[in-house]
């Protein structure tokens, strides 16, 4: 989605009550799905790429179009978008909008608006979350619960984003508004800081259950049901194969499931000094698969790159998130012996999600591409699993 495509639902988010003005920016990626605008100021839009792009690329890419539109203007090398009566006082409790950053995000049902607000004086400043749709409200007010129950514990309220306020703006979309957290550094591996935090997480709701009677698989097989009219026979017949082998294989099995992040991935962690912050708990579930984070961690951020995740790469993977199950259930929590299954669990409930949120199965998605393609080769490592975690001859 465009800049061209978005800009009428940024328009539609003014409120004509709060006295605030025109403010202009200057539009960095606007042919991409993820458009970001930035101040007119060059030193405060470069703080804002700071801020926004974590993938070097596209960092670089930006400050230098940046600079080439400063050294010669008149090529408007980067366009300007005017917007009127935005409310900026509903979200920071200000009307000046010249410092302040928007970064529209993935196209689709749950497109959210995130905006920078800088601090001063050594404040971190605020950032704030806007549905741009209605179908995107209820992922705003969820992630709002999870910053409120979680913000009240101290296990782990010092690794979230502190929440300012929350409501509903003129136009009826949702929003909130969170203390903005430090910088900090890119952390792509996965340490024991990233486990201590998942088992303290683990910890809060944890419980165990046959794993058909569990709420991961019923909430997969609702969703499973409501997919399979809207998708072609031979994705129903992959996708239905799949449900009943895990049924089969660990329906009965007494497993944990416990509160999981859901979207924990490099781009949503910071580490300062030894400090993990983890934001974006939109998705966050109460009760969850037990290797749902550590399995999405490792997955998501392979299945985007251009170089397509083999399956060759997936015995040793899941023999790792077996490892962690035992690290943080314990070793007789039985989540070792199903860690191949809860893997196949994993990767069908991101694609009914995905599915169910889009109202199709999007075969050209990276994600969606690479997972379903690891469905239809299960066999060449799934196998492996199975015998060695629970002693079953590969069928």
């Amino acid at each position: 989605m465009s800049l061209a495509q978005v800009m009428p639902q940024l328009v539609m988010l003014r409120d004509d009550h709060t006295g605030s003005g025109t403010t202009s920016w200057k539009v960095l990626y606007a042919r991409r799905q993820q458009p970001l605008l930035v101040p007119l100021d060059t030193v405060q839009a470069r703080s804002a790429i700071a801020f926004f792009i974590r993938n070097p690329l596209l960092r670089y890419w930006g400050n230098l179009l940046l600079t080439l539109d400063q050294w010669i203007p008149r090529t408007r090398l980067l366009s300007t978008v005017k917007l009127e009566h935005f409310p900026t006082c509903v979200l920071f409790g200000t009307s000046d909008l010249s410092e302040t950053a928007l970064y529209c995000g993935f196209p689709g049902p749950l497109q959210k608006l995130t905006m920078y607000c800088p601090g001063h004086n050594g404040d971190l400043g605020k950032v704030a979350k806007i549905a741009l749709q209605a179908s995107a409200d209820d992922v705003i007010a969820h992630e709002a619960h999870w910053l409120v129950t979680l913000g009240k514990s101290k296990q782990t309220a010092d690794f979230l984003p502190r929440l300012l306020q929350q409501g509903t703006l003129p136009c009826g979309r949702r929003f909130i508004a969170m203390a903005a957290l430090p910088q900090g550094q890119p952390c792509s591996q996965f340490g024991e800081l990233h486990r201590n935090f998942l088992k303290v997480l683990a910890q809060k709701s944890v419980s165990f259950r046959p794993w058909r009677e569990s709420e991961p698989y019923v909430r997969l097989q609702r969703r499973l049901d409501t997919i399979l009219p809207i998708i072609d026979l031979y994705h129903q017949h992959l996708l239905q194969s799949v449900f009943d082998e895990i049924s089969t294989h660990i329906g009965g099995l007494k497993l944990p499931t416990c509160l999981v992040h859901s979207d924990f991935v490099p781009w949503n962690l910071r580490l300062t000094e030894n400090q993990l912050f983890v934001f974006d708990w939109e998705y966050a579930e109460a009760s969850g698969n037990p290797l749902q984070d550590f399995l999405h961690f490792h997955l998501q951020p392979r299945a985007l790159q251009r170089w397509p995740l083999r399956s060759a790469h997936m015995p040793e993977l899941v023999a790792q998130a077996a490892i962690h199950g035992s690290k943080v259930f314990g070793a007789h929590s039985a989540t070792a012996e199903a860690a191949g299954m809860l893997t196949l669990h994993y990767l069908l409930d991101t694609i009914t999600f995905y599915t169910k949120a889009s109202g199709h199965l999007d075969v050209r998605h990276p994600v969606m591409r690479t997972y379903l393609r690891l469905l239809v080769e299960r066999a060449t490592w799934l196998p492996f699993t199975v015998l060695e975690y629970t002693g079953n001859e590969p069928g």
